[in-house]
Parts: C-alpha cells; sequence; structure tokens
C-alpha cells in the first residue's frame, strides 16, 4: 500500500545520513511514560544495534508518523502532543494525499515547524542531512 511504500522510501533514504551513531526502524515500541506506549510507523533512535522490546522516548531522536484517513486527525493533534510531552525531539507527519510531510522540532515543550516538503521531497538539515523522495510509484 502507499502508506508502507511512505515508510520504505523513508527507511531507505534515511538509513545511510544517520549512520553511525543512530539506527532507523519500523514500527517499534516506544515507552512515552510509564503509562503510554507509542507505535510510530518510522523511528531515528540514538542506540543503534540495542536489542530490545521497546525503546524509551529517550532513546528516540525523530519519530514518523504516515498519515492514513483513520488517523490523520489523531496524528496531526492527538499524537504530536504525546510525542512533545514524551520529549522526542524531531517529528515528521507524512500526508500520503496528495503526499507532503513537515517536519517539526521540539521547542520547549511544544513543536515548530522546521522543514516541510517541496515537489513531494523532504531535505533536512539536521538531525541528519538527508533528502527522501516521497512520490510513490504503484509499479
Amino acid at each position: 500500500s502507499t502508506h508502507q511504500r511512505l515508510v520504505h522510501r523513508i527507511l531507505v533514504g534515511w538509513h545511510g545520513p544517520a549512520a553511525p551513531d543512530r539506527e532507523v526502524l519500523c514500527g517499534v515500541r516506544v515507552a512515552a511514560s510509564d503509562t503510554r506506549l507509542l507505535i510510530p510507523d518510522l523511528v531515528v533512535v540514538t542506540s543503534p544495534g540495542v536489542d530490545t522490546v521497546q525503546y524509551f522516548s529517550s532513546d528516540v531522536l525523530m519519530a514518523v508518523e504516515v498519515h492514513s484517513s483513520a488517523t490523520r486527525t489523531y496524528d496531526r493533534a492527538l499524537k504530536r502532543q504525546l510525542y512533545a510531552e514524551a520529549g522526542v525531539p524531531f517529528l515528521v507527519l507524512v500526508d500520503p494525499d496528495p503526499v507532503s510531510a513537515v517536519c517539526y522540532e521540539l521547542d520547549g515543550d511544544e513543536y515548530r515547524e522546521y522543514a516541510r516538503s517541496v515537489d513531494g521531497r523532504l531535505s533536512l538539515e539536521r538531525p541528519f542531512v538527508a533528502s527522501v523522495d516521497l512520490t510513490v510509484s504503484g509499479h
């Protein structure tokens, strides 16, 4: 599906630029607090190679959520707040239709827009330099 293709494109596009002191992973559990568990579509963690059941939010440098029609409102509002409360420094929200992405950087206790995709390409200068084409072909 489009959702999985977008996650894959980001994973592949960030794998090299995030290394060697970070790791890009899909669908891992993130303990945001003692009582709250988040499962982002993708994370960049600061503890590469660790074999664990879940990561603490302090290990997560960036979380990525790819919207679907069922999760769009939840991702944009509530999840954004939850990641901010957990102290995750960067959050990327990806909308597949039409394809676009916004990267937010934590500023105090809330996120500020830091980068926005242009013509389907998201380019970052921090926390690592990377550029990924989010346009997805069905072939």
